[in-house]
């Protein structure tokens, strides 16, 4: 998380740190000062969107907000840099840009890993978004709500959304290739496009993330996750290192 975070302040962005760990103690605040302006710690009430809410009030009282960044900690990463998503970010003219997005119960950015640029944050109804947001306790309804119905309720209202990794080309990618889930999708099902399409993420498109649930649970039961892990460790020694010592200790 730490190495993530200054990865992301290395790109330019200043960095408030919501926590759902409330009694963080002194010593693993200190491992984040270098890296964040602030650290706010909660009771995890909505998961990672309770937390944007609560960090995107406290960006507020900074006054006008020009850009918005929601990132969160599902994610093992960066495994090389994040200039590629913020120069495609610069370069669309797409009001929200997501590292990538899924057809599941309708199109919209998967919520790991969403900048929100100036049309919209500085719009009226983004802030109504915000101040009428209510903590939902379940992780269905939290992604029902807020993940899917995020990027639903701004595009209703004529917003662009689009994602650095779009899941129609990787659809039409495994498809082509007779990549793993392939059959699913000739099927005319959706997959999550972060586990059926990870090994051609990481292959053909240098994704910068893997998520934290396929190699812990792999729920999608996705074929031979020791070659994603050999990719990896191809690609970021460091972060393979890493991610074996946290799997170990969750284990």
């Amino acid at each position: 998380v730490v190495d993530y975070l200054e990865a992301i302040r290395k790109c330019g962005w200043s960095i408030i740190f919501v926590t759902s760990c409330g009694t963080l103690n002194k010593n693993e605040r200190n491992k984040l000062s270098q890296s964040v302006s602030i650290v706010i710690g909660t009771r995890g009430e909505g998961r990672d969107w309770g937390n944007y809410s609560i960090g995107y009030a406290r960006c507020k009282r900074f006054g006008t907000i020009k850009n918005l960044l929601l990132a969160n900690d599902s994610v093992y990463g960066p495994i090389g840099n994040l200039y590629g998503f913020f120069e495609f970010s610069k370069k669309t003219k797409a009001d929200m840009v997501g590292m990538t997005n899924s057809l599941q119960y309708g199109n919209h950015l998967q919520s790991y890993f969403i900048l929100c640029k100036e049309n919209l944050c500085s719009h009226k109804l983004f802030e109504h978004f915000w101040n009428t947001f209510y903590y939902q306790s379940e992780k269905d309804e939290i992604i029902y709500k807020n993940e899917i119905g995020f990027s639903q309720f701004f595009t209703r209202y004529g917003f662009v959304i689009e994602a650095y990794h779009d899941y129609e080309s990787l659809k039409a990618d495994t498809i082509r290739n007779k990549s793993f889930g392939y059959k699913l999708l000739e099927k005319g099902l959706h997959v999550n496009p972060t586990h059926h399409f990870i090994q051609l993420l990481l292959d053909k498109y240098d994704s910068p993330f893997v998520k934290i649930e396929l190699l812990k649970f792999n729920p999608s039961k996705i074929k031979d996750l020791d070659k994603i892990r050999k990719a990896i460790g191809l690609k970021n020694k460091v972060l393979s290192l890493q991610i074996k010592k946290h799997l170990k200790r969750c284990s």
